[in-house]
């Protein structure tokens, strides 16, 4: 006598799986109907596994319409795997599948079949559970080769994960709430068109390395500012449509795909990682930069036409042209670095760093901005390639206003160099010099040998001042001013004293000032005995001098002039 055919059934009804231990799908004494659950009405039903982790075999071909792991307080693994060529097909009459996660442990769901899983139609997969389940993937882990056309909906506030090679599915993806996280081999691999995650939803990477190029086939639709259905703490990852989130650092995820804000959206990287869009950044909402990480902007043309909001981490713009950009602001503790065009205004909140990239000798300004403003006490750093010398380095250039540049404080000066930070025009730029006199004729555009070898002699606005004239009093070498309007000499009454009042650079520390007198105007009979020279006015780039010295009784003439000389 032949044993008879395994029984399967078409249901509407829920069957629930009975053995607590791993066991076989096609076993009709292992299901509560007594029947094998297999076509487009299959509806199944996977208690939790509370005494260790359990694995159901799929061993026929097999189509499921439901698959809902019940997974209460359990700790443990639930998973459907398969022998070699035998499919499992998510199809239902409805048009629609699920794969429902509920419970509140961190056991999870896994579904990995040997022969292969086939997407007929629409798969929702809702994971309701929002314990950590598995480390890196959540409640639900999606594992081996899965393929066919329809499209994947993400709903629940959970997370669940697809990954690893073998994904050749086609159909869209869209996240709607929760987590959807995938690794680099399973966007890679996929034939999907179309990216879509919605307010309350997040799409997350989760492949460690450097670089990990997410080869998206389509474009990439963001709106919202992360999760929900969580409470908002850090362990729980709600920041980011777009996240990358790993458990080590120096990882680099590389997205060539158009990326469009339909709202406004969050890009979340964490730690010491980076995110780094080469692809075109359309849109017109915006767009928030939050967690520790480097967000990247590589893509030379765009036509977003939003703001950016940097909230924590970095941004890098590398190379990226944001034409259209209405503005850009960066929140305390973050960094803006890189090279690139904002066509908005950029400011800096107090606690702010901008970050500029220079060469060995000075090139181009790395940034051109609508407009600066720096609202407090912010820092811009200067990383140099290669070992600077003295020159004028340029750091932006601006369309529009510039304000709070004194707010801002230098580092990253070399060794051996001075910096300070100059406005000409529209260009901002930091002076790095070996001494205040070059700093000084490389605020006033001249060569830093003065006229020649050493030649500080030439009078550039024929006012009858030299250069080094000019630079001891603080006056612009370009602009003539008449020596009158820098010396002037009295005569006090009381004494009587002969007195001369003139200004000082307190820039110009490597020169010497000498208040001297003679009474004959021969070379060598000036001095500087018997004179006084007291500061009379003290103002923020100068002060105001007064040198005296007495009339004594007999004498008829008496000069005085300020000897200039470096020490």
């Amino acid at each position: 006598m032949s044993a008879a055919p395994l029984a399967s059934l078409n249901v509407n009804a829920t069957a629930v799986f009975l053995p607590t231990n791993s066991a076989v799908w096609q076993v009709p004494a292992n299901w509560d109907s007594g029947t094998i659950p297999n076509g487009t009405r299959a509806a199944v039903t996977i208690p939790a596994s509370l005494t260790g982790a359990r694995n159901i075999t799929n061993s026929a071909p097999l189509t499921v319409s439901s698959i809902h792991f019940s997974n209460s307080t359990s700790t443990n693994q639930n998973k459907i795997k398969g022998t070699a060529g035998q499919v499992l097909t998510f199809a239902s009459e409805g048009g629609t599948s699920s794969v429902t996660v509920t419970g509140s442990g961190i056991g999870y769901g896994n579904i990995e079949v040997a022969g292969g899983v086939v997407l007929s139609n629409t798969l929702v997969l809702d994971v309701q559970n929002i314990a950590t389940g598995n480390t890196e993937y959540g409640a639900l882990r999606l594992q081996g080769n899965w393929s066919g056309s329809g499209k994947i909906i993400k709903r629940g506030p959970g997370i669940a994960g697809i990954t690893g090679g073998g994904k050749t599915f086609s159909g869209d993806i869209v996240v709607e709430q929760g987590v959807l996280t995938f690794s680099e081999p399973a966007i890679t691999g996929n034939n999907v068109t179309n990216y879509t995650v919605q307010s309350g939803g997040q799409l997350r990477l989760s492949s460690s390395g450097n670089p990990r190029n997410y080869l998206l086939k389509g474009p990439l639709l963001l709106a919202g500012l992360g999760r929900s259905g969580v409470s908002d703490n850090e362990n729980q990852g709600v920041l980011g449509a777009l996240r990358l989130e790993i458990g080590s650092s120096g990882t680099v995820a590389v997205l060539t795909n158009r990326v469009e804000l339909t709202a406004n959206a969050d890009i979340h990287v964490s730690a010491t990682n980076t995110i780094s869009l080469l692809g075109e950044l359309t849109g017109s909402d915006v767009l928030t930069k939050s967690g520790g990480g480097t967000l990247s902007l590589g893509t030379n043309t765009t036509t977003f036409s939003g703001s950016i909001q940097v909230n924590r981490g970095i941004l890098n713009l590398d190379g990226v042209q944001l034409t259209n950009l209405l503005s850009m602001n960066l929140a305390n503790e973050t960094t803006l670095m890189g090279r690139g065009t904002i066509s908005g205004g950029v400011i800096l909140q107090a606690g702010a760093v901008l970050e500029s990239n220079q060469g060995a000798t000075p090139g181009s300004a790395p940034l051109a901005v609508g407009g600066f403003v720096v609202q407090g006490p912010s820092i811009l750093n200067l990383k140099f390639v290669g070992t600077p010398t003295s020159g004028l380095y340029p750091v932006l250039t601006c369309a529009s206003g510039i304000e709070g540049l004194s707010s801002l404080t230098l580092m990253g000066v070399p060794l051996g160099l001075s910096a300070s930070l100059i406005q000409q025009g529209n260009t901002v730029s930091a002076i790095l010099s070996s001494s205040s006199s070059e700093a000084w004729l490389l605020k006033n555009s001249l060569p830093l040998d003065g006229l020649g070898a050493g030649d500080w002699s030439g009078d550039l606005d024929g006012n009858g001042l030299s250069l080094m004239e000019e630079y001891f009093f603080g006056v612009t070498p370009a602009t003539p001013v008449s020596g009158s309007a820098l010396l002037q000499s009295e005569i006090q009454p009381a004494g009587p004293t002969l007195s001369v009042l003139y200004r000082k650079n307190k820039a110009a520390t490597d020169l010497i000032g000498t208040a001297v007198w003679s009474d004959t105007l021969e070379s060598a009979s000036w001095s500087s005995s018997g004179i006084t020279d007291i500061q009379v006015q003290n103002d923020l780039d100068y002060e105001t001098r007064r040198a005296s010295i007495p009339i004594l009784p007999g004498e008829s003439r008496k000069f005085m002039r300020i000897k200039i000389e470096k020490p």
